[in-house]
């Protein structure tokens, strides 16, 4: 191998090495349950449980979980690709380690997956507009964000979410580069059906391709409205496809917008409308500002018309219910903007990096301005603006706005350090290793300094319970003979320890964290009315068997204040209604769990 060959290869082999030790690092000294049969999220079970589901049945449409929400069941808002993935991974593990196992291990590892996956294609990417394709890999590994739905044990979509998005963003800008090799923007926009389809959230990368594309039409003419309709033409496609693929026959008409429907097929079809007549204008730069500002405006009309919801967002048909008692609270959906002293350190962990770019921004495209990368760059910019606002009010979309900057750390980089001659290039690599490190782990380090100390050490909301609360030894004990009546029971339990009862236990559940959920609701009800009746006529609706309490992990759901006579209160301080009796529980249980029997 030549030795120029090898200098390109070097970089990606210590990447993926570096990578593959963050990870054994976090799954021998963080988290070594995982080698034992312990996953650290709540959607890792539910993932397991839709892939057996699907296997055992063969039912690719069917995606309810009878299970959950008893006892009417639960329709998730999921798709199917990363069931696909798990599905896969099963498949080709089961040979060594059977189907159940390789689907664990499949759930366990795919999140460092696809985060050594997205980091290869970043590289790739960014292939066009900077040289430092070394760098850009290294620091995302500094992302916190990113890393955090990438752990072991976590099997989430939004790690799939972020490879698409990169994917993407790396076919946006090479058609903005070379707008005449449509191939690119097709396969752009395909890309962005398949991100709609793993989830709708992608209506926002969506949004800015198609804005900053728009813009390049307007200040550059008819070859960006070519790659602009060639763009659109293949979202359309790809989103197409994938409704056809995710919905039988007899939903297909059926409009939602947590989930891929005709609505996002609607949208993108109107897009691929605009374009395929925005392509005979050509004319003045105002002529195809005014025809895309009445294009836009007729569009949006026309959206509004047909599904005025759609401008909700994905959230717009939640219960305002449940959004108060449980999805307001959820942390990936809390704003990243301090509003306390000790909301600097959070936001300077997942936001610092981005924060410290965005002004040297205008400097890179002020300087870019003479060259075809403009229009790139611009998307870059645009989009690291999106997300970092994005972010500001909902701290899931921080991985995205991670990402970008990573980028333009490189990018400025490059230009910055620019030697010429040996010993220049000696001293400024220096120069070049020691800033870009303080730049990249700098804000996070400082952040988690502030935020350690006004608040205590930064958790995982959604995780389930504390070390006190294990779930696994509570399903271990659901399971034996020892429980009243014959399984299957219904348990009313905290909404986070749903997914994993109903992973360990032949038992159901009311609540599990998902917002098409009401059992979240019921539960709710169930546990914090001080009226005594309300809460069995509740239990009896339900079919409540047993209700199971942790008070380490319960407080932040059933928010209620001691001595107000709810019946969690008066459960948790020994004072059961006569309709309920608490079950004794072996010592290391007993400890963190309180069980009762609900009584006929």
């Amino acid at each position: 191998m030549s030795r120029r060959r090898w200098q390109v290869i070097v970089p990606f082999v210590v990447y993926v090495a570096t990578s593959l030790a963050v990870h054994a690092l976090f799954v021998g000294e963080i988290s070594p349950e995982i080698l034992s049969g312990e996953l650290i999220d709540t959607d890792s079970y539910t993932r397991i449980l839709r892939v057996q589901a699907l296997r055992d049945t063969g039912e690719w449409y069917e995606t309810a979980m009878d299970r959950s929400n008893a006892p009417f069941g639960e329709t998730s808002h999921w798709t199917r690709p990363l069931d696909l993935l798990l599905l896969g991974g099963a498949v080709v593990m089961a040979p060594v380690v059977g189907f159940e196992g390789g689907l664990y291990w499949a759930a366990a590892f795919v999140g460092p997956i696809l985060q050594i996956l997205t980091g290869l294609l970043l590289a790739w990417a960014v292939a066009p507009l900077v040289r430092g394709r070394g760098l850009v890999m290294m620091a995302l590994l500094a992302q916190p964000a990113v890393m955090v739905y990438s752990l072991a044990g976590r099997a989430d979509h939004h790690g799939l979410i972020l490879l698409t998005f990169t994917v993407v963003c790396g076919y946006v800008v090479r058609t903005l580069v070379a707008p005449g090799k449509r191939r690119y923007a097709f396969l752009a926009g395909a890309w962005g059906g398949i991100g709609l389809w793993v989830s709708t959230e992608f209506l926002l990368p969506l949004a800015v391709v198609l804005g900053v594309s728009a813009l390049a039409w307007v200040f550059h003419g008819r070859t960006y409205a070519r790659a602009n309709r060639t763009l659109s033409l293949g979202w359309f496609c790809a989103t197409g496809a994938a409704l056809v693929l995710e919905r039988p026959l007899s939903q297909l008409l059926q409009p939602e917008y947590d989930r891929l429907s005709i609505v996002h097929l609607v949208v993108s079809g109107i897009a691929a409308a605009f374009w395929q007549l925005a392509t005979f204008v050509g004319y003045t730069r105002t002529w195809r500002a005014f025809v895309l500002g009445a294009g836009g405006v007729l569009s949006v009309a026309g959206v509004w018309f047909l599904y005025p919801t759609f401008f909700g967002g994905p959230w717009a048909e939640v219960d305002p219910e449940l959004a108060r008692i449980w999805l307001g609270q959820v942390a990936e959906l809390q704003p990243l903007w301090p509003t306390e002293p000790g909301g600097w350190g959070r936001f300077m962990v997942y936001l610092g990096l981005a924060a410290v770019v965005l002004p040297g921004t205008i400097w890179l495209l002020v300087r870019e301005r003479s060259e075809m990368r403009e229009a790139a760059w611009l998307f870059l910019a645009t989009s690291l603006c999106v997300f970092f606002v994005a972010a500001g009010f909902r701290a899931r979309f921080a991985t995205f706005a991670e990402l970008l900057a990573v980028v333009f750390v490189a990018g400025l980089a490059d230009r910055v350090f620019r030697p010429h001659g040996s010993r220049q290039r000696k001293e400024a690599g220096a120069a070049r290793a020691l800033l870009v490190t303080a730049v990249v782990v700098g804000p996070v380090v400082l952040g988690g300094l502030i935020w350690s100390g006004s608040r205590g050490l930064p958790t995982r909301a959604g995780a389930g319970s504390p070390a006190a609360c294990s779930v696994k030894d509570m399903a271990e004990y659901l399971t034996s003979d020892r429980l009243p009546g014959a399984p299957p029971l219904t348990i009313a339990a905290h909404v986070d320890f749903g997914p994993e009862l109903l992973y360990r236990t032949p038992h159901r559940v009311l609540a599990t964290p998902y917002h098409r959920n009401r059992g979240i609701i019921a539960t709710h009800r169930l546990l914090t009315s001080a009226d005594g009746g309300v809460s069995r006529i509740l239990a009896r609706m339900r079919g409540v068997d047993l209700i199971l309490l942790c008070p380490a992990a319960d407080a932040g759901f059933f928010d209620t204040i001691a001595g107000d006579g709810s019946l969690y209160h008066r459960l948790i301080e020994g004072d059961p209604p006569p309709w309920l009796r608490r079950l004794p529980l072996p010592p290391t249980l007993s400890q963190g769990f309180l069980l009762y029997s609900v009584s006929r």
